[in-house]
């Protein structure tokens, strides 16, 4: 079961963005490469950054399992970019990467193995990364306490990212997937959030 990583990017300055970004940009994308399960793809959205085109040409461009979404005008956290990489996806599945984060390199297998015919999309808690430690961050279903990085679902699921737009554009999107009773909070995923304002940025 083939399993579509979508990311969008914008790697230039905005109010509270992570600092290193194209540093950051870079370990995402490796961390993307270094999975364990193999029937996967990303997707990644330049939102109107020709820092993210010049990266993904000159650096990924022969990677087959690497596709790169480009959108000519910036739109920063507006559900078009991630619907633009939903439409072009291949997998059954469909998770989030976000370009500060990294993933560990079981975390796609963990999230394959959960989907069978009685579940239609699963979740589960991230890690936030800090200078010395890890701390785990528990998700529930209140808004600022879920977030798309710490969700799958099955593509074919009747939702879409049309008007989730701003701040609360993660929280619009996953009210949509509680309509679908088929869900299931798994152990073992390795998302590390490395970029929460005003506490961590590593």
């Amino acid at each position: 079961m083939k399993v579509s990583v979508i990311m969008p990017s914008f790697l230039g300055e905005y109010e509270n963005c992570a600092t290193n970004r194209v540093q950051k940009f870079h370990r995402a994308i490796q961390s993307f490469l270094k999975q364990k399960y193999l029937d996967t793809e990303l997707i990644v959205i330049s939102d109107g950054c020709q820092i993210t085109i010049n990266i993904c040409e000159n650096d990924y461009n022969s990677y087959t399992n690497i596709k790169l979404i480009k959108v000519p005008k910036q739109v920063t956290f507006a559900g078009i970019t991630r619907q633009l990489g939903i439409n072009q996806a291949s997998g059954k599945v469909v998770c989030f990467l976000d370009t500060d984060d990294f993933i560990g390199k079981n975390h796609i297998l963990n999230i394959a193995n959960q989907f069978d015919n009685n579940i239609d999309w699963v979740f589960w808690d991230d890690y936030v990364v800090m200078l010395n430690r890890l701390e785990e961050r528990e998700t529930y279903f209140q808004y600022g306490h879920c977030g798309t990085s710490t969700i799958a679902y099955r593509k074919k699921l009747n939702i879409s990212w049309e008007d989730c737009n701003g701040y609360g554009h993660d929280f619009k999107f996953i009210s949509q997937l509680t309509n679908y009773g088929k869900v299931k909070k798994i152990i073992g995923c390795e998302y590390y959030c490395c970029h929460v304002p005003n506490y961590t940025d590593v």
